[in-house]
């Protein structure tokens, strides 16, 4: 039985691979999940877009963005109203 795709679990993971450089195991995950019915957002593309900085690769960082683009993705911002912004 597989599980059912979830993107806030799928960021969590790919989250940790980019924080750890294990851009491979992003790449892996982002094609199980293009097969499936998930909508991607921009969470999504901005972990994948700091994971490929990270590792110093500028090509795959554009052409990330590129991809946020043309799917008209909007950029995840925090959102300084939100009590989760507050410093206190």
């Amino acid at each position: 039985m597989e599980a059912a795709a979830d993107e806030g679990l799928a960021s969590i993971v790919l989250n940790r691979c980019a924080d750890l450089g294990r851009m491979d195991l992003c790449q892996e995950m982002m094609e199980s999940l293009g097969g499936s019915a998930v909508p991607l957002s921009g969470l999504t593309y901005c972990i994948l877009i700091k994971g490929h900085g990270r590792t110093g690769n500028i090509r795959l960082v554009r052409q990330t963005y590129a991809s946020m683009r043309e799917l008209q993705v909007g950029i995840d911002l925090p959102n300084p109203t939100s009590p989760a912004a507050s410093p206190h």
